[in-house]
């Protein structure tokens, strides 16, 4: 597997790239692609398989697909536009467990127990 921050090939026209999502399966970055600016793609690679550089690569080099400029924009939207639907039913997720005053409580004894058990 490569971290997608370290694709920086080829460097005749990748620069200023920044990763804007990763996981370990795949990654979508902004840079610019001869001095214009792009969206890119691609498959990380295995974390299992030694030496996997994922999809694209150009002869054993990890590189990005470009995406064509008609789907950039439209691709960002619709990530971030996820992004910030998951993030705030996250952060809703933290309020309403946070606001039970009871599974608080019954949280702190279980974790006291643990800090208990782990202690003999």
């Amino acid at each position: 597997m490569v971290e997608p921050q370290k694709v920086l090939s080829p460097k005749a026209h990748v620069s200023d790239l920044h990763v804007i999502f990763s996981n370990p399966e795949w990654a979508l970055a902004q840079f610019n692609w001869d001095g214009k600016p792009a969206l890119g793609v691609r498959w990380n690679g295995s974390p299992e398989e030694a030496g996997d550089v994922g999809q694209p690569q150009s002869r054993g080099v990890p590189t990005w697909f470009v995406l064509p400029e008609e789907l950039q924009q439209i691709v960002q939207t619709v990530f971030l536009t996820a992004r910030k639907i998951a993030e705030s039913a996250l952060a809703q997720g933290y309020a309403a467990m946070a606001a039970d005053r009871q599974r608080e409580i019954e949280a702190g004894e279980w974790s006291e127990a643990l800090v208990g058990d782990a202690s003999r």
